[in-house]
């Protein structure tokens, strides 16, 4: 088991080895106009972001600072007590990590299967006070050497603009039902 400051290390490190990829990604993805932004206008002409938007953006921000190797910002955005389940994908059971404490469980846990691990998000979807997030993750194999991606939709909960939930699903379709986006 590792110490609290190496599994620290090892997720910064993980977060740094993602930051140029995942970047890279969201800012081609906002060029191309596939990120999905919504504005309203109340009144007056008032052009703010709608709470939805906002919760979209509060993902964005987490994956950036995810991406930059800035845990202090993806703390800034996470509730003290926020959830993260994960699926059986890439570990022996299904997980679910709480807290700060646990995310850097799961950054250390990442860390230890992909060398690196990466999070690619293809599409932001606004579900209201949930925001859908088609991604694909994954890396290096650590024990093999072979490239393993895998398509997910990772469903993120923000309230009074912090995350506090976060399930993943192997099954894109099935996350876009749990966020009541299907069909």
């Amino acid at each position: 088991m590792l110490g609290f400051r190496a599994m620290q290390e090892r997720a910064r490190a993980i977060a740094q080895a993602l930051a140029g990829r995942a970047l890279e990604v969201l800012c081609r993805q906002e060029r191309s106009g596939r990120l999905r932004r919504e504005r309203t206008t109340c009144g007056g002409g008032d052009n703010r972001p709608t709470m939805s938007q906002q919760n979209v953006d509060t993902v964005q921000s987490y994956l950036r600072a995810f991406a930059e190797g800035n845990l202090d910002a993806v703390f800034a955005v996470s509730d003290p007590a926020c959830e993260l389940q994960v699926s059986d994908a890439y570990f022996d059971a299904p997980r679910t990590y709480r807290g700060h404490q646990g995310m850097r469980e799961l950054f250390a846990a990442q860390a230890e299967v992909f060398d690196p691990f990466r999070l690619e998000p293809e599409e932001f979807l606004d579900a209201g006070d949930r925001v859908l997030v088609i991604a694909r993750a994954g890396g290096l194999a650590r024990r093999s050497g072979v490239e393993v991606m895998g398509r997910f939709g990772h469903l993120w909960t923000v309230r009074d603009g912090k995350i506090v939930h976060f399930k993943e699903f192997k099954d894109p379709a099935e996350g876009l039902a749990a966020a009541g986006l299907s069909d």
